[in-house]
């Protein structure tokens, strides 16, 4: 039997780095880059594309502290006018669905930070790796789009990209691909 030159098994070990480690190093490292983009409240694309702030964080907005519990308004408060001396509505009423936390709170990041989570590897295979999220509403956030809010009115979602072609993830690949490959060559003239 023939001996293996260094450069066949070189060979061997980068087709195999290839085949088998480099989507997983891949897939980990594009779901850690998206996953980032939300504590950095934009997209990473040629530095850094700050997301639109939102109305909930605005204190002239009426969606100023708004959070989803479900509330209604069970009864109104009802104070007597001074003038007329009739029951009138009082001008202060507790405002329903507020959370102060929600005034301070990232974009895009819920109480769970549901959308950040569930960023992952959709697909694998050693010539294609795809990132997404199983979210119905990720699409509209990351693309932009329109929405009915609680199934009536119409509302314009702006983009807020946080997963997509990104400039600085793939210098970073580039560089981890290579120094990887560095190594197996590195090992492998070693043994020699």
């Amino acid at each position: 039997m023939a001996k293996k030159t260094p450069f066949s098994q070189i060979d061997t070990e980068v087709k195999k780095f290839l085949r088998k480690d480099l989507p997983r190093i891949v897939g980990k490292m594009a779901v850690d880059e998206f996953r980032e983009n939300f504590r950095r409240q934009g997209f990473r694309n040629n530095g850094v594309t700050p997301w639109k702030e939102v109305k909930r964080r605005d204190p002239q907005s009426s969606w100023y502290g708004f959070q989803y519990k479900g509330e209604r308004r069970a009864s109104v408060s009802l104070v007597k006018d001074r003038k007329t001396g009739k029951m009138v509505r009082a001008k202060k009423q507790r405002k329903l669905n507020f959370s102060r936390a929600a005034t301070k709170r990232g974009i895009l990041i819920g109480p769970g930070a549901d959308l950040m989570n569930s960023i992952r590897v959709v697909e694998s295979s050693p010539v294609r790796i795809a990132v997404g999220s199983d979210l119905p509403h990720a699409g509209v956030h990351n693309e932009g789009g329109t929405i009915r809010i609680f199934g009536k009115k119409k509302v314009k979602v702006a983009r807020r990209q946080f997963i997509g072609e990104s400039k600085e993830l793939l210098e970073e690949l580039e560089k981890t691909m290579l120094e990887r490959i560095d190594r197996i060559v590195d090992s492998a003239i070693s043994r020699q």
